[in-house]
């Protein structure tokens, strides 16, 4: 394990200029998307004339989609890798990806926040009718007490 990250570490030394800015914006920036488990994935070219490395940065294509929440009951505006496209409808959808998948696995503010309001939409949903039965409930008892008090 320490040879690796060793390793990662001559690379991230030996990266373009370029490469190297890119690298911060994207570890700034990373939290404002949807990333999930996408790795960034670093180049090494060697060139014969010159026998000079050039390490670069892959970057992941981000996607701006628009996908349907049935518990906010609207389309929302995202960013995120193709990966994560491809895990979500996997998982059936954005809400059960959402509740199904533990916080710190999002890796996402914004994915977080969204979680939060999906949640808070599912529980809103669900409490009305659980006080409608309750409240049923309760005037049906109510009622039997009133009709056994009567009869005494």
């Amino acid at each position: 394990m320490a040879s690796s990250s060793r390793s990662t570490k001559q690379l991230l030394q030996r990266l373009i200029p370029s490469a190297s800015q890119d690298l911060q914006h994207i570890l700034r920036t990373q939290r404002d998307t949807f990333w999930g488990e996408t790795e960034l994935k670093f180049r090494v070219r060697k060139y014969k004339k010159s026998d000079e490395e050039r390490v670069s940065i892959v970057k992941p294509q981000l996607h701006h989609v628009k996908l349907y929440s049935k518990a906010l009951r609207r389309m929302v505006p995202l960013e995120m890798t193709k990966d994560m496209l491809r895990t979500i409808e996997a998982r059936g959808g954005l809400d059960e990806y959402l509740r199904k998948t533990p916080d710190w696995r999002l890796k996402s503010n914004v994915a977080s926040n969204l979680r939060w309001e999906v949640m808070c939409a599912l529980q809103r949903a669900s409490t009305p009718q659980a006080q409608g039965t309750t409240r049923a409930a309760a005037k049906a008892g109510a009622a039997a007490q009133q009709a056994s008090q009567a009869g005494l």
